[in-house]
């Protein structure tokens, strides 16, 4: 029942919750700026392998496994808690 969002950085994917913990943001409308998912709303920033903020903050969010099959990309429908680490897939070469 949670939207995910993708996200490529260099050669790497992670998947994170939709929706920033500040207000909600679409964090899939927001980019990587300086290694963070920044939300377009307000512009709080989550690490994208583990969904937390840098410090000093301390806003976390749900992460998603995720795996290749072919050229698809395939998301683990179960959430993992606000902030759990998730090893980001490595595709190709950085962009």
């Amino acid at each position: 029942g949670q939207r995910a969002a993708v996200f490529r950085y260099g050669n790497k994917l992670s998947a994170l919750a939709n929706a920033c913990a500040h207000q909600n943001g679409p964090l899939g409308e927001g980019r990587i700026i300086g290694g963070c998912v920044t939300c377009p709303w307000h512009g709080f920033q989550y690490n994208p392998a583990d969904g937390r903020a840098p410090a000093p903050f301390t806003e976390k969010v749900a992460t998603f496994r995720i795996r290749l099959d072919g050229e698809a990309i395939l998301i683990d429908p179960n959430p993992l808690a606000p902030g759990t680490f998730v090893e980001p897939l490595v595709i190709g070469e950085p962009a």
